[in-house]
């Protein structure tokens, strides 16, 4: 249903902003929502479906604000971006965006406005976040705390090696993800060559949306921003507004064929502007006619249930309702056999960079059980392993072996 929305939202926005017809529009909204990059995050309870689907009219509401500048269409506006900040935080970077483009067009009544609408929805959350943050162990603070004040922590001890060792791995990443997504084979220099045209057709878009979509073009360059310098895996992040993706390159692929019609050497511009467009889209569409044939989109329900079924199961048959499982599968034990859970790590900025030690992935699991104290821990990891048999190897020992089901080791807290 989720889908769906952001596709007509797409669709609307293509042909009001980009005044595209109605069969391009089509084929933005169609390609940008049924692409296998989407369906992936889509077939887990995530929350970009219901992200991409009021994505749209927010940046709909926003663009006519700067159009018009009344007080009325910015409130409606800022009440948009702030609904779209809730679902996901980085949504929230919409409401500087929108009041950039307001205060550049010294809309400073509206901006005003805007901002003040979208705070109305922002800070009583922010607030509640903030005077709960200390129930929240230290441990824990990155998987299910404030992300700014983790984000702060994370730069300050790691300093500038954690920022550029985060935005080069981040562009790396980008990188090599968008090639593969437009020329799905492993060698690297036909990829680089499709992603290069697509950078051309991305920046005559980016002028474009500057002139038809300012604020739509203030929200992407921010939330880029965000993406690069984040510690977490830009992937996740790219295809939250992957919808958008497909309208920035086609109308800078649009751009370039009128632009064309004014050079001297017409034909063999478009020629060549033809062969690469052509190019991209067959990369593009046969990456996702794999996805289709092999249901790519099932794959990480399939291979985590996969993997969480036996412990889900065992759970269920022989702990007791009031039992504190530690788990590396914490959320779907807690959803599926109805025990209370916790993870059986930390989560931290530096991890971005580098996986956490031995000692400190020890360290991690002897504050859980000190905050927790989780009755049976259960891993399946190789570093998981070597901490519970440390933890069983002390004196007096924490924990005791308890059995094994296929790679997962359980073991239970001993009573003190």
């Amino acid at each position: 249903m989720f889908l769906a929305l952001a596709a007509v939202g797409c669709h609307r926005f293509v042909r009001r902003r980009l005044a595209a017809g109605v069969a391009a529009s089509a084929a933005a909204a169609v390609g940008g929502t049924l692409a296998i990059t989407v369906l992936v995050i889509t077939g887990v309870v995530l929350s970009e479906p219901l992200f991409m689907a009021i994505l749209f009219p927010a940046l709909l509401a926003s663009e006519r604000s700067a159009e018009t500048g009344t007080p009325r269409d910015a409130a409606v506006a800022g009440a948009w971006l702030g609904v779209l900040g809730l679902v996901r935080t980085i949504g929230a970077f919409g409401l500087p965006a929108a009041a950039l483009v307001l205060a550049a067009r010294r809309r400073w009544m509206a901006a005003i406005t805007l901002c003040a609408v979208g705070a109305l929805f922002m800070l009583p959350w922010q607030w509640w976040v903030s005077q709960h943050q200390g129930e929240i162990a230290t441990v824990f603070m990155g998987k299910f705390g404030s992300y700014g004040a983790w984000l702060i922590d994370g730069y300050r001890e790691g300093g500038l090696d954690l920022a550029v060792g985060v935005i080069a791995g981040n562009l790396r990443e980008i990188r090599d993800t968008l090639s593969f997504l437009i020329l799905p084979v492993p060698q690297p220099l036909p990829r680089f060559v499709l992603l290069s045209v697509i950078c051309v057709f991305a920046a005559a878009g980016i002028r474009v949306f500057g002139r038809k979509a300012p604020v739509t073009l203030a929200f992407l360059t921010l939330y880029m921003a965000v993406v690069v310098l984040w510690p977490f895996q830009p992937s996740r992040f790219l295809l939250g507004v992957w919808p958008l993706w497909l309208p920035l390159i086609g109308s800078g692929v649009v751009s370039l064929w009128r632009a064309s019609a004014a050079r001297r050497f017409t034909v063999p511009l478009r020629s060549v502007l033809a062969v690469a467009t052509i190019a991209c889209a067959s990369g593009y569409l046969w990456y996702n006619a794999r996805g289709y044939k092999h249901q790519w989109w099932a794959s990480i329900p399939r291979d985590a249930g996969q993997r969480a079924k036996p412990i889900v199961e065992w759970a269920a048959r022989y702990t007791q309702p009031d039992d504190i499982l530690s788990t590396e599968d914490d959320l779907i034990v807690y959803l599926y056999a109805g025990r209370k859970s916790v993870p059986t790590a930390t989560f931290t900025a530096k991890e971005r960079l580098r996986l956490p030690t031995d000692h400190e992935h020890l360290a991690a699991a002897r504050e859980i059980f000190r905050k927790y104290q989780p009755d049976y821990y259960i891993i399946n990891s190789r570093q998981g392993a070597g901490t519970a048999e440390a933890l069983a190897s002390e004196v007096p020992p924490l924990l005791r072996h308890v059995g094994d089901i296929a790679s997962v080791r359980i073991y239970s807290r001993i009573q003190p």
